[in-house]
């Protein structure tokens, strides 16, 4: 083996131990909305933001089959830049979602979905003012 292949695979190996750290990808549920941690990076996106969230099976060559995923998308009056603009086949292995959540945290993926859309609702009501 080169040093060069050696480099690469300590480097591989640093970051699959970095990805797994307790507190590295996370899943915050505010009133404002939702805060994604992963990859030491976060992104936060406001109720308001999202139309949806929901289950869908990950379709690709290298995804696991039966692999249930989170995602949602974006409302259509959604102001700012998306963190990620996908190709519309991309878009398609989503489930047609615009984002996907990197886990499930614990819940099967039908529940989480649910469970958002639930948490959405509830505080989106809350900001209506009520009709007199």
């Amino acid at each position: 083996m080169t040093v060069s292949a050696l480099v690469f695979l300590a480097l591989y190996v640093l970051a699959l131990l970095i990805r797994h750290l307790p507190g590295i990808n996370y899943l915050r549920v505010t009133e404002t909305g939702i805060e994604v941690a992963a990859d030491l990076s976060v992104t936060r996106v406001r109720w308001e933001h999202v139309r949806e969230f929901g289950a869908f099976k990950m379709q690709g060559r290298f995804e696991v089959l039966g692999d249930t995923l989170v995602g949602f998308a974006f409302d259509d009056a959604y102001p700012g830049k998306r963190p990620i603009r996908f190709p519309r086949a991309r878009v398609d292995r989503f489930g047609g979602f615009d984002v996907r959540f990197p886990d499930t945290y614990g819940m099967r993926a039908k529940d989480l979905a649910a469970m958002l859309n639930e948490l959405r609702e509830e505080q989106l009501a809350k900001r209506v003012p009520p009709v007199t």
